[in-house]
């Protein structure tokens, strides 16, 4: 039956689910967004708590009761204190932010808050259970930057310029209150000409459980493709944030394209880019083929 498959709730625009959000609520113009003014909106009740939290690696939790009833947002108070007023150091704030946002992203997806569907996509009897837990989080996690940084309120110069990349996401990270890996990988996500995949990486497996590429990207061939399930390659930067639990913050590395395109066969006029943050429960890795020759694309 088509519902045990996770795959097909993949087509859904994340993006417009977020703009449709704030513009019925809070405004895209409201920077930053007032997220506890959004949830009350919702009438989404945010609650810090000790007790629905064994350990610091889970920093939120919703929980949904019946289609009557809203759900409730539980926060990690042994993370982040026990009020979101509370909190005084900015690191902690950002990343408050953006587990309350992923939180609302759950409450508010469609095919998140039908409770049916879920029993159904995450039952034990699914073989696909944990495919699609890995592919809901992801989704909440674009919907948290797709809420708190509005792509209308960032100029194109701040993401069609790679070579500025960490500066630019500085001035987005201070300007919307977000961890510099989440300015990092929206700024990314955002330069949609560019010839560039965002990969999700399971840290379990080491495999890549998601992906999602620019349309010049799919078009270029040469040798140059993708696949879910595929173990990422050794000497790339991913595999070693995976092998020696290293942290990184979105820095662009040049590499050699073989490193992840073996069969890449394409013009020498190129520069390939690899950026890879480690998450809590996965790796996100951009990317980029920068491709200087005359006929770059199709061929």
């Amino acid at each position: 039956m088509i519902i045990n498959n996770p795959y097909f709730l993949r087509n859904i625009n994340i993006e417009n689910i977020a703009m449709k959000l704030l513009t019925e609520t809070v405004g895209q113009d409201n920077i930053p967004i007032d997220l506890i003014e959004l949830a009350n909106f919702l009438d989404i009740q945010v609650e810090f708590s000790y007790e629905k939290f064994c350990n610091n690696n889970d920093l939120g939790l919703t929980e949904f009761y019946s289609p009557e009833v809203a759900p409730k947002i539980f926060i990690n108070a042994n993370v982040f204190g026990k009020s979101y007023s509370d909190i005084n150091n900015v690191t902690l704030l950002n990343k408050c932010r953006f587990t309350i946002a992923h939180e609302i992203g759950h409450c508010y997806i469609p095919s998140h808050r039908d409770i049916q569907i879920q029993k159904i996509l995450q039952s034990k009897n699914n073989p696909h259970s944990y495919a699609y837990s890995r592919q809901k989080e992801q989704e909440a996690d674009e919907f948290a930057s797709a809420l708190l940084i509005p792509e209308i309120n960032i100029c194109k110069e701040y993401y069609n310029n790679s070579s500025e990349l960490l500066k630019n996401a500085k001035a987005i990270s201070e300007k919307f209150k977000v961890s510099n890996q989440v300015a990092i990988m929206r700024l990314i996500s955002l330069n949609k000409d560019a010839i560039g995949a965002i990969l999700f990486i399971d840290t379990k497996e080491g495999k890549i459980n998601w992906y999602k590429a620019t349309e010049t990207f799919r078009n270029y061939k040469k040798g140059v493709w993708i696949n879910v399930g595929t173990v990422i390659p050794t000497r790339s930067v991913a595999h070693d944030l995976l092998k020696y639990n290293l942290q990184q913050n979105g820095v662009p590395n040049i590499m050699n394209i073989d490193i992840w395109f073996p069969e890449y066969r394409g013009k020498n006029q190129i520069t390939f880019k690899e950026c890879s943050v480690h998450f809590s429960k996965y790796i996100m890795t951009y990317l980029e083929i920068i491709d200087t020759s005359e006929y770059n694309l199709y061929f």
